[in-house]
């Protein structure tokens, strides 16, 4: 690309006469953050012809351009900026024109400037954006959105030119939108669009448009600030909560600031920050960001040196993610919509995510080819009972979960309940018969419960409270891979779970399910009727000290079956005396929508998206044995 020099700029005015040139035009004056030495050349053409020239001569020439709208999410560069600045601003790019249920607005009108036109010719539809600082043209290429509406909602169509000076048009059915997104090309500048408008009262639009206002001066800071740094993640907490999360409110870097009004913006602090200070702040967040939350933030701003840009938006670098589902277990469909909801979240938090339905316990090298964190998303049989983690330890991969000899002693209820005894957790007076072996267990009275010891999801359980149950019940249970059923005094009370995260307890959840017990049904199917689940259990039934008490069991039966990362312990609370008995634990809980480990960290506001980010960060840092 050729320089902008005097020779190159004087040619540039002299062809184009009809064009605003402004030489030597300082950031402070054209961006809301203030930051950077000096645009060489700033261009602000008044009509399409003029503009589609002026493209057309840059294309040739390869002299750079950019375009620039208000500046409000813009961060200059310290160097002199050697592309020609291109904005829109005045006449045939600030008008509105209205049509009967439609209105043409220019592309260097700010939403504040469209609200309040509207409202006066009694036309609704954009109050809620009269809070976002900046002009038409970029908030299209942002899909901008403030109080439940985006801009997308209202295009009908767009028209503007490609770098080369062509013109370009799209309806907006002909595009993608998203949340903050839009696939408008990149080589495209906006010149006008067409938006849909209703009918409505001019002063009651009017208030909302000053109630929108006022809502943003609250919470928005007074120093110079370029807007929203990063984009709000699709689900969980804004990017302003997860850098509060941080307690990085006021962190400075130079002269780059974060707002105490408002995390998410960073302030030119005393008017002395530079490219450099914004730019490492901005990368400072984002990695304690990660670190906290394991969500990678999107940056919204913009750079106008695209160095600083790809440095941001790839800095650092997103993990790559391999989710295995499937299985060939009774919870196969439990583990494939698990594993839906575990994939939309990690690529929500900004992962690079491939799936794989696996059938058997072999890791292939096409699978884990450029995979930086597996996540099985297996429930029962191999994929919880170590075999597809010794499969992962073989080939050092590092993956969410327990390792292969704890998650074979955590499937197996025999074993846990074992080392329960061992380590004086409570649990029921329990018995043990061979397959085939019928004769009632002496150390057991009725009522009782019968298991498949190595089964999840309560697949091969059966309550007996009659002798004429226990045939069937021992029927339901065997076909176990150890050759075995287990046999548990039956404990009337009050089903709860307790999630472990990262070696900390969880708050409980008291289990309320229409039927007798927990069963697959009031877990997923719900053919019965609804599960009710209390998190945390009202203090009134369950008093704060036994939540204690169990909560501390639960940490001490983790830790003592040598779990890792997460864990779920099923516990029953007697009704007469209150007292625990702990069941089993599962080492990949379910990630389904009505499933308890996310039910429990949402309620210490850790939220899907969260827990997810938190799982893979904790295993890219898994240490080989």
């Amino acid at each position: 690309m050729n320089q902008l020099d005097d020779k190159v700029i004087s040619m540039i005015e002299k062809n184009f006469p009809n064009i605003i040139f402004s030489k030597n035009v300082h950031w402070k004056e054209v961006t809301t953050l203030g930051i950077g030495s000096f645009i060489k050349l700033l261009a602000e053409p008044k009509n399409d012809i003029d503009l589609s020239s002026l493209l057309k001569y840059c294309y040739e020439e390869q002299i750079e351009t950019f375009f620039l709208g208000t500046g409000s999410n813009m961060v200059g560069t310290d160097e002199p900026f050697n592309s020609i600045a291109i904005r829109l601003k005045s006449n045939d790019f600030a008008k509105i024109k209205f049509g009967l249920s439609h209105v043409t607005v220019g592309a260097g009108i700010s939403l504040y400037e469209l609200a309040v036109a509207c409202a006066e010719k009694g036309f609704g539809g954009f109050a809620q954006l009269a809070g976002i600082p900046g002009t038409l043209g970029g908030s299209l290429r942002t899909n901008a959105g403030r109080l439940g509406i985006e801009i997308s909602d209202k295009i009908t169509e767009i028209s503007g030119f490609d770098k080369k000076g062509e013109p370009w048009f799209a309806a907006s059915k002909e595009l993608e939108w998203k949340y903050r997104y839009s696939s408008l090309p990149e080589d495209i500048i906006v010149t006008a669009a067409i938006l849909k408008v209703t009918t409505t009262e001019k002063s009651k639009e009017l208030s909302i448009i000053n109630e929108s206002i006022a809502s943003r001066n609250k919470t928005y800071p007074k120093e110079r600030n370029a807007g929203c740094v990063f984009k709000n993640p699709a689900t969980g907490h804004g990017a302003g909560k997860l850098i509060d999360l941080t307690g990085c409110k006021e962190l400075t870097l130079g002269g780059a600031k974060v707002s105490k009004e408002h995390g998410n913006f960073f302030t030119n602090y005393n008017n002395m920050a530079t490219e450099k200070d914004f730019l490492a702040l901005a990368l400072d967040i984002k990695s304690k960001v990660i670190a906290k939350t394991g969500i990678y933030l999107s940056p919204e701003i913009i750079f106008a040196n695209n160095s600083s840009n790809e440095k941001l938006i790839s800095t650092p670098k997103p993990l790559n993610i391999l989710i295995l589902k499937g299985g060939d277990s009774h919870e196969r469909p439990v583990s494939l919509e698990s594993a839906a909801g575990v994939s939309k979240a990690l690529r929500d938090a900004g992962y690079n995510v491939k799936e794989y339905d696996i059938q058997q316990p072999v890791i292939t090298d096409e699978m884990t080819k450029n995979i930086d964190v597996v996540f099985p998303v297996l429930h029962g049989g191999f994929g919880e009972n170590g075999k597809i983690q010794a499969e992962l330890e073989k080939r050092n991969l590092r993956f969410v979960g327990s390792n292969s000899k704890a998650s074979q002693i955590i499937i197996d209820k025999l074993k846990t309940k074992n080392i329960f005894v061992e380590n004086g957790i409570p649990t029921a007076p329990f018995a043990v018969l061979n397959d085939g072996e019928k004769t009632f267990p002496s150390n057991l009275n009725l009522p009782v419960v019968v298991k498949a010891p190595n089964e999840g999801s309560t697949f091969g359980v059966a309550i007996v409270k009659d002798m004429s149950e226990w045939d069937n019940a021992l029927k339901i249970a065997s076909g176990d891979v150890s050759g075995m059923i287990l046999v548990e005094q039956f404990i009337n009370g009050y089903e709860l779970t307790a999630g472990i995260l990262d070696g900390k307890p969880l708050p409980l959840v008291h289990i309320c399910p229409p039927c007798d017990f927990y069963d697959f049904d009031a877990k997923y199917t719900h053919q019965q009727g609804e599960t009710h689940y209390i998190t945390p259990p009202d203090p009134k039934i369950i008093p704060l000290e036994i939540q204690k008490q169990v909560q501390e069991f639960a940490l001490k039966a983790y830790k003592a079956t040598g779990a890792e990362h997460m864990a779920r312990v099923d516990v029953l609370l007697s009704k007469d005396e209150l007292k625990p008995y702990f069941l089993e634990l599962n080492s990949i809980p379910g990630f389904t929508a009505s499933s308890l480990l996310p039910k429990a960290a949402a309620a210490v506001d850790v939220p899907y998206i969260q827990l997810c980010g938190i799982l893979v960060q904790l295993a890219a840092k898994r240490q080989f044995r």
